[in-house]
């Protein structure tokens, strides 16, 4: 990696990256590699990045001096500013701050201050100068690489602080356990806040500890030390909790002992408190820089007054506040700091959120359109198909054809016997052959020129003879119905196609039928198919009122296949109702379908679809059967 001048404006993109390649391998350097701050600063002004920079390092309030280049000679900028000392735990931010003039240091340009926070009290500084040449551009790009410089040199400082922390453990020291604390995040917030009270009350010589939360305008007890089952509702834990609300309403802080004289006259609520408790000294610490933002307090007591140990217990319980802070944020955070803010929030306020809530949902429910598709139930069947019903009562005398027989329109598939109508048509035969002898044996007496005594007679024989013919020819009309009927029995192919019916042989030979009985169908399996809907009558509204410029789209699924999901559209929707099996009313609608998305398939195949019927509110579409049922119910 070649060296850049200061001189330089822009750094091109290559060069920034082998940059960060080289930080990176600087940062990932063990113990027998050269210091690492040192060479962090070599590596910013060989590439160009800053002409000279310094290091500083501040811990519970006390700065150190780690690394600096030989020309820097400027102080570290006093209190900083609001932007760096804020920055959030495990990040850096950067600021350019004001040069100074030529006379006050032989470093002159422009200076720029990276902060990287690696606790609560702990910051790594890199305060750092440019060439006062640099153009804007180019100073904000210092700026970035600066920032994600501090957070590689940031994790490799907050790495070492902890090694460093665990080569000297020391197990009476309370800050070590509250730092394991920190980083142990496998611990639960009431295992964790447990051990903090536990941990406090050995190191101190109060006799109880407690630690609470203030939050909403109210304060919640987060664990009690010596240890025990906390009884939220009890007398002692609502004086404790009032206690602390009226300190958080305060200054944040409460220092008291019996007998002891105090500028502050004792409050109330430490009065009740204090005869509850049965306490002598009550200390009150909270966390002062969250005093408006939830802050958390730590609560010690003792049963005798103690002056002389009042203000190293009061330290360690400042210690343990940051790390008390900490626990708090890092388990409650997100959903569950909505919880408790609801939780602890007034009654009223939380009905007034509740109500607000309600009308903003109504609202969008009511604004916000969405797709409306009604479902229905259908089944698949090609466009070019037919039933054969039996055309009258009977039993089926002969089959002609077998499942997947081939037939063209006319050909014959099956004759029904009726023998009812056979004897019938037996009994007319004989009718008519008999009024045909008496008919041909009057003709015979009357043209053989047989005379009676009277005209009388003639008459009656001519008259007699008429009488028969009309008979004769009732009967010959009855006949031929009776054949025609018979005809009829025929059943022929309505179409050209395939026979459908795989027991045809159990099922209809010689079985018994009625008039209008589905016998079988012929379908032309080379023909478009088509979903056939049965729309309930209470719903077929929405599809004549949905708009009509392009046809209805339609989705629906094979029962037998319902993974995959196939598209069709409405062609044709019937004029009048129907009423199924079950007495449920229904209108038929067609459905068109693309032939290459059916994989083999069935007639009469049952499917689940749905038909779009436009766009409704989101409250139309959510609660459409809810609004149907108040129609039906309450109509006036």
């Amino acid at each position: 990696m070649h060296d850049f001048k200061t001189t330089d404006d822009l750094l091109p993109h290559p060069h920034v990256e082998r940059f960060f390649a080289q930080v990176d391998r600087i940062c990932a350097a063990g113990d027998d590699a050269p210091p690492l701050f040192p060479d962090l600063i070599d590596r910013l002004i060989a590439d160009g990045i800053v002409a000279s920079a310094v290091f500083w390092c501040c811990e519970l309030g006390q700065t150190t001096l780690l690394a600096r280049s030989p020309d820097w000679q400027l102080p570290l900028p006093h209190p900083l500013p609001d932007l760096l000392s804020q920055t959030a735990v495990g990040a850096a931010a950067s600021i350019v701050l004001n040069a100074p003039d030529a006379s006050e240091t032989a470093t002159v340009g422009q200076r720029i201050a990276t902060v990287y926070r690696g606790g609560s009290e702990a910051l790594l500084i890199l305060d750092a100068m440019v060439q006062p040449a640099a153009s804007p551009a180019a100073l904000r790009q210092r700026q970035e690489l600066l920032e994600g410089f501090a957070e590689l040199a940031g994790n490799r400082w907050v790495r070492d602080r902890f090694e460093a922390l665990s080569l000297r453990r020391d197990p009476r020291d309370p800050r070590q356990a509250m730092l394991d604390l920190v980083v142990d995040e496998s611990k639960s917030i009431d295992e964790a806040t447990r051990e903090l009270a536990n941990l406090l009350l050995n190191a101190t010589d109060v006799d109880r500890v407690s630690l609470l939360q203030y939050q909403a305008g109210a304060t919640r007890l987060l664990a009690l030390a010596p240890a025990g089952k906390i009884d939220r509702k009890s007398v002692l834990v609502r004086q404790l909790t009032s206690l602390v609300t009226q300190v958080a309403a305060g200054d944040g802080t409460l220092a008291y002992s019996m007998g002891l004289p105090s500028d502050d006259a004792p409050q109330e609520s430490l009065l009740q408190f204090i005869d509850e408790a049965e306490s002598r000294q009550v200390e009150v610490q909270m966390d002062q820089s969250r005093l408006q933002a939830n802050p958390t307090a730590i609560v010690l007591e003792r049963f005798t007054v103690d002056p002389a140990s009042m203000s190293r217990d009061r330290g360690l319980a400042l210690q343990a506040l940051p790390v008390l802070r900490h626990l708090v944020d890092q388990h409650d955070s997100g959903f569950r700091r909505l919880l408790n803010r609801v939780r602890h929030a007034s009654p009223a306020r939380n009905a007034a959120i509740a109500s607000l809530v309600g009308v903003v949902m109504l609202l969008a429910l009511l604004c916000i359109p969405s797709d409306f598709w009604i479902p229905v139930d259908g089944h698949l069947h090609p466009v070019a198909s037919r039933g054969v019903f039996a055309p009258g009562e009977g039993v089926i005398d002969s089959l002609y054809v077998v499942d997947g027989a081939v037939v063209a329109e006319g050909d014959k598939l099956l004759s029904i016997r009726d023998p009812q109508l056979e004897l019938r048509g037996s009994e007319l035969d004989g009718q008519i052959a008999t009024l045909k002898s008496q008919l041909a044996s009057a003709q015979a007496a009357r043209g053989q020129g047989v005379r009676d005594a009277s005209r009388t007679r003639s008459g009656d024989l001519s008259a007699q003879e008429q009488d028969l013919e009309m008979q004769l020819a009732g009967l010959q009309r009855q006949r031929e119905l009776v054949s025609k009927h018979r005809q009829q029995l025929d059943v022929a192919s309505p179409l050209a196609g395939t026979v459908q019916r795989w027991d045809m042989e159990r099922e209809l030979r010689d079985r018994p039928v009625a008039h209008g009985q589905h016998l079988l169908d012929v379908i032309d399996a080379d023909s478009a198919w088509e979903l056939r809907l049965d729309v309930p009558d209470h719903l077929i509204g929405y599809v004549l009122a949905a708009p009509q410029d392009n046809p209805l789209p339609v989705e629906f699924r094979i029962r037998s296949a319902p993974q995959d999901v196939m598209p069709a559209v409405v062609r044709q929707i019937a004029e009048s109702s129907q009423v199924d099996a079950q007495g449920q009313t229904s209108v038929l609608v067609a459905a068109g379908i693309d032939d290459e998305a059916l994989h083999d398939p069935r007639i009469g195949a049952g499917v689940v679809a749905r038909i779009y019927c436009g766009r409704r509110s989101l409250a139309f579409v959510w609660f459409r059967e809810l609004i149907e049922f108040c129609q039906r119910s309450f109509y006036f």
